[in-house]
């Protein structure tokens, strides 16, 4: 993520024009939030917390009962951090870069990377997540997410044909955060063919109908699907702590 008007784009892949419509009017979570915020929750209490990629800011409405001592969002997409601020008065919203992090160093307990790396754009991860590692405290927690490398997560996610929405294995995000200092502590791999339809569902109201949408029955079958014990195949939920 750049601030706008500097070189690269959280989006390379997008249109800034089709980055926000109707749908991110709302900041009512959906199953994939819910999850995020339970497996950060134990760790945020008393802490502060960056969320980076914070779009119309899901996360940080998610977690401001569980009394972070601090919670900032950066994005680069204006219009959705309007909503954001709107919304979500208490809090704070930057537009910033990952690329540039307007932090000092070791400022953060934790960083949290929701849907965010396979937006960067393509061969920069690594920069990002230097930068991250950066502005982290000695110990401190990174949580990420992103679309899993795995063929029906591909064949069934429309970004990834239509916007170059890429996919990552596990190897190949501990490779990236190994390299950038990290260790991975937790991982997860979540959702399956109601979460895939459910996504299909969001990029046609988002882009076609341009208007927020409810389907509860779908809601809870991606909430079965998440629930399980077995791990699914559509998206990867990492926990890495910065090493010392």
């Amino acid at each position: 993520m750049l601030e706008q008007g500097k070189g690269m784009k959280f989006a390379e892949h997008t249109s800034r024009k089709l980055l926000f419509s109707g749908v991110d009017l709302s900041i009512k979570p959906g199953v994939e939030h819910k999850f995020s915020f339970a497996m950060s929750k134990p760790y945020i209490k008393d802490k502060s917390v960056l969320d980076i990629g914070c779009w119309n800011g899901k996360y940080i409405n998610l977690i401001r009962d569980a009394v972070p001592s601090l919670a900032i969002g950066i994005d680069i997409e204006e219009k959705a951090l309007r909503v954001a601020k709107t919304r979500i008065p208490t809090s704070e919203f930057l537009v910033a870069s990952v690329f540039n992090l307007p932090f000092k160093d070791n400022t953060f307990d934790v960083v949290t990377l929701w849907a965010v790396i396979e937006h960067i754009v393509a061969n920069a991860e690594l920069r990002a997540l230097h930068e991250i590692n950066r502005v982290l405290k000695d110990g401190g927690k990174l949580f990420l997410s992103t679309p899993n490398d795995h063929l029906l997560s591909k064949i069934l996610d429309p970004g990834y044909f239509l916007t170059g929405h890429r996919h990552y294995s596990k190897e190949r995000l501990t490779r990236l955060l190994n390299s950038s200092g990290f260790i991975i502590e937790d991982f997860y791999v979540k959702g399956g063919i109601f979460d895939c339809l459910s996504t299909i569902l969001f990029y046609f109201f988002k882009y076609v109908i341009r208007r927020a949408y409810s389907i509860k029955a779908l809601s809870r079958l991606v909430e079965r699907e998440y629930a399980r014990e077995i791990d699914r195949f559509n998206v990867i939920f990492l926990m890495v702590k910065k090493g010392t």
